[in-house]
């Protein structure tokens, strides 16, 4: 073995390839080409909003936030309360904390289910208030399998 005296330092080249003893391999990454700003069309920039811009667009999403959370109530005018949290709870503990969704079951698949992911309303709570605590009525998911059964997300 080499003492530490004899061991040659190398270093790291282009797709990670080591170069000879003491040649440095400086790879510089093509830089993004500026485009015209997404709301004003007139600054150039490599962001999708130019400087001027990008307050405007981030004011403008925070108070659209800001309106749709004031919209749909509290977690508790909407039905989730400590009745709905011990249900919700035990049908993920029935569910072995596992995925049951139609299209997990059909692939074969196995997916945890955490604390945070969704259970899921088989019929709507709004067309179906009585069933709202039914467990018959409810599945567990994980939050990426809701989120494609309800539209807001591409499987």
């Amino acid at each position: 073995m080499a003492s530490s005296t004899q061991r040659q330092a190398y270093s790291i080249g282009s797709y990670g390839v080591p170069t000879t003893p003491g040649v440095w391999c400086l790879i510089k990454m093509a830089d993004k080409p500026n485009k015209p700003c997404n709301r004003c069309h007139k600054n150039l920039t490599r962001e999708k909003y130019c400087e001027t811009c990008k307050p405007i667009i981030e004011a403008q999403e925070q108070a659209k936030a800001k309106q749709y959370a004031e919209s749909r109530g509290t977690t508790a005018q909407r039905g989730y309360d400590a009745k709905w949290q011990k249900v919700r709870i035990q049908v993920k503990a029935n569910g072995m904390w596992v995925c049951q969704c139609d299209r997990c079951k059909e692939l074969g698949r196995v997916k945890a289910v955490t604390m945070s992911d969704p259970v899921h309303h088989i019929k709507p709570v709004d067309q179906y208030p009585e069933l709202r605590l039914e467990p018959s009525n409810l599945v567990s998911m994980t939050r990426r399998c809701h989120e494609i059964l309800h539209g807001r997300k591409n499987g």
